[in-house]
């Protein structure tokens, strides 16, 4: 794979992986120091939005696991194409967080693919992204929902992804 790969940092993640480099190609940075009129009054979906409208990145690190249950996330997530990477376990230590991150790291940049949306729920035995349109018909089940309709609701319109 060629070219860097850039990976922002929600607030409410430890900033212990930025500075040096662990792994080539890959530049991991807080969303306070490169967007910070992102951090506040701001729904996590129109976040997604921002990234893939500004540019320059590639994926999106949180501990923000509500954002998993939430059909508009899911849906901009997959127009926008970008990466999400969601640290269950980190809690509010932030060894665990940027322990579990680094450990899953390598496999999220071997199997990172700059054509789709990918999804990683980092939870210890599960290295395999997830289609965030899975995840949306999961969410469609749980509220008794179709999926189709779900997204019909929450789809951005094409014009503003440019």
């Amino acid at each position: 794979m060629s070219g860097e790969r850039v990976f922002l940092l929600d607030q409410d993640f430890p900033l212990l992986l930025t500075g040096p480099k662990y792994w080539p190609d890959v530049n991991i940075r807080p969303l306070r120091e490169v967007h910070p009129d992102l951090i506040a009054d701001h729904e996590d979906w129109e976040v997604l939005h921002q990234l893939r409208v500004r540019g320059g990145v590639d994926g999106f690190i949180t501990l923000d696991t509500g954002m998993l249950n939430l059909p508009r996330e899911m849906v901009v997530l997959q127009q926008t194409k970008l990466k999400l990477v969601v640290v269950e376990e980190g809690g509010n230590d932030p060894l665990v967080a940027t322990g579990l991150l680094m450990a899953y790291m390598p496999q999220i940049l071997k199997r990172f693919d700059r054509r789709r949306a990918q999804l990683w729920i980092i939870r210890p035995g599960e290295r395999t992204p997830i289609r965030p349109w899975d995840q949306l018909r999961r969410i469609a089940e749980h509220r008794n929902e179709d999926p189709a309709d779900l997204l019909r609701a929450n789809r951005l319109p094409w014009s503003e992804l440019r």
